[in-house]
């Protein structure tokens, strides 16, 4: 039971991760397509690393994302794969730069009374603090933070669809890429044939 439900798991997430090869013009609507695709693939992924754990992955998602799926697929993993040369290295410097203070991007932040959006500096610094972290399992955590942020304020429409959303989107995708070949590597672990 458990190998059929590995096996489909596999199957849909490596369907949705190649699905990304349709979305590959450079527009800013297909960049967010294949975000999206990409998510959808990283998302089935943390379902079955719950799932793995024991757990409800219905709950708790930010937990699962940041949490779980590093105890399954290996914080080491996760982070050499990140690391793997210079576009690498360069892709999880633009993330941390783009939220630093005063930066272009915030990805928390709240309502004002009068209805304005303005960061939550001690929550955004706190996630920047994570990125240069000298733990590898804390910053991996971080970087799996940052997606699932992006992809909150994206999905829950508090980030539109506008040009400069390009500089958090294209490194975002090429972190989301190297992650899900880190799972998609481990599920094959799982069904006995690692190549």
């Amino acid at each position: 039971m458990f190998d059929d439900r590995t096996r489909q798991t596999y199957e849909s997430a490596q369907r949705w991760f190649e699905n990304r090869k349709r979305h590959a013009d450079g527009s800013l609507e297909s960049t967010m397509d294949k975000f999206f695709t990409l998510y959808v693939a990283f998302d089935v992924l943390v379902f079955h690393a719950t799932f793995s754990a024991g757990l409800d992955p219905q709950f708790k998602i930010k937990e699962n994302t940041t949490i779980r799926l590093p105890q399954w697929a290996n914080h080491d993993r996760i982070w050499t794969a990140l690391n793997d040369g210079a576009q690498a290295t360069k892709d999880l410097s633009t993330l941390r730069h783009l939220i630093r203070d005063g930066g272009e991007f915030f990805l928390y932040w709240k309502r004002t009374e009068l209805g304005d959006v303005i960061p939550q500096k001690g929550k955004n610094r706190a996630l920047y603090d994570q990125l240069g972290n000298q733990s590898q399992s804390v910053a991996v955590e971080g970087v799996l933070e940052y997606l699932y942020k992006v992809r909150c304020n994206l999905f829950h429409g508090s980030k539109m669809l506008e040009k400069p959303q390009m500089q958090i989107l294209e490194p975002s995708i090429r972190c989301l890429e190297r992650i899900i070949e880190v799972g998609l590597a481990k599920l094959r672990e799982e069904l006995g044939n690692p190549a």
